[in-house]
C-alpha cells in the first residue's frame, strides 16, 4: 500500500491487499493481481498506470471521484480489460523473446487531483 497527498495505491491478489514491506509489495509468482485506487480528497483525481513501464489504459486516464475508489484488473484497450494482470517468473526464454528492461517488475502509479478554482463574489 502506497499513500500520498491523500491517494492509496494497493496491489491486491486474490481479493487481498499485499502490504508494503521496506517500501517493496512482493506479489506471488504466477499470481493475478489488482490495482486498486482510492482517492481521499474532496475533488476528484485522475490516475495513469504503467506496469513493467508499459501504459495500462492505452493513453487514457482514469477517474477517481472524490472520496471513491476504483479497482484495475488488467491492461485496457478500447476501455475494455483485455489481459489480466498476473505476475510471472522471468526466465530465460522470455527474457529472450522481450528481452529485459529497467522497468520490468515495477507499478508506477502517477496522478493528480482536480485544481479548485477560487469563485469570486462581488
Amino acid at each position: 500500500m502506497v499513500y500520498n497527498q491523500k491517494f492509496v495505491a494497493v496491489v491486491k491478489v486474490n481479493g487481498s491487499i499485499l502490504r508494503e514491506n521496506s517500501g517493496e509489495v512482493f506479489i506471488p509468482f504466477n499470481s493475478e493481481y489488482s490495482i486498486m485506487l482510492k482517492n481521499l480528497n474532496s475533488v476528484k483525481a485522475v490516475a495513469k498506470i504503467y506496469v513493467d513501464g508499459i501504459d495500462t489504459l492505452d493513453n487514457h486516464e482514469i477517474i477517481i471521484p472524490a472520496n471513491s475508489s476504483v479497482e484495475i484488473e488488467g491492461f485496457s484497450k478500447n476501455r475494455k480489460v483485455t489481459n489480466k494482470f498476473k505476475f510471472i517468473e522471468k526466465t530465460q526464454q522470455i527474457a529472450a523473446y522481450r528481452g529485459n528492461k529497467i522497468d520490468d517488475g515495477l507499478i508506477r502509479v502517477s496522478f493528480k487531483f482536480e485544481e479548485v478554482i477560487p469563485v469570486s463574489t462581488w
